[in-house]
């Protein structure tokens, strides 16, 4: 699920949520909500996640 992936991915990587956030180009609210399953981001922007994390965008959102 997107928001347990995301935490997972962004601590393995070393980041924090603000990190993330500055290298993705969002902000640290947004990412703050998508771990918690309250906001969904854009395809767009997933990609740009998965590209900073180093993964796929099915590596967010599988089960």
């Amino acid at each position: 699920m997107l928001k347990d992936n995301l935490a997972q991915l962004r601590e393995k990587a070393g980041l924090t949520q603000h990190d993330l956030a500055d290298l993705a180009g969002c902000t640290q609210q947004f990412i703050n909500l998508c771990e918690r399953g309250l906001k969904v981001p854009s395809l767009g922007v997933a990609v740009t996640i998965a590209k900073t994390l180093s993964c796929t965008v099915d590596d967010l959102i599988r089960e």
